[in-house]
């Protein structure tokens, strides 16, 4: 039967071509670069989801062509991203939460290891946690 199954489809977030601004630029691009390679990578997977039997039908290509695996260019797991945000939720400071990350390294380093304050920040605007003008008030009032 038709129309019952889901499909989605994922591609390698490295594929696509850099969006340049038609205006000139006001800050100068990231030293590491974009993670677009401006060539498309043959690494995806499709998935089929049957919504009556529950099924997942999986047809993936794993080679990733015109990049290597960069570190510097993957994104936070969402699992680390919700601890932080737990964290900030209680108040703890974004340093402690810097060093609770690094020190959690047991073997690999993986991206998590490599946060920065930037990516804290990025994190709590996105889940909209608290205002950083209101955290930046509260550190001028600690010190």
């Amino acid at each position: 039967m038709k129309g019952l199954n889901r499909k989605s489809y994922f591609y390698c977030n490295r594929s696509g071509v850099v969006r340049q601004s038609k205006k000139k630029r006001q800050r100068a691009p990231k030293v590491q670069g974009s993670c677009k390679t401006n060539e498309y990578c043959t690494a995806h997977m499709t998935v089929i989801v049957d919504t009556i039997t529950k099924k997942v039908k999986v047809t993936y290509c794993s080679h990733h062509s015109n990049h290597k695996p960069e570190i510097c260019h993957l994104r936070v797991p969402d699992e680390v991203k919700n601890v932080v945000a737990a964290k900030l939720t209680e108040g703890v400071t974004i340093e402690r939460i810097l060093d609770d990350v690094r020190d959690s390294l047991t073997g690999t380093i993986e991206r998590e290891h490599l946060m920065n304050c930037q990516d804290v920040h990025n994190i709590e605007y996105k889940l909209n946690l608290q205002s950083i003008e209101l955290r930046n008030i509260k550190m001028i009032i600690q010190v």
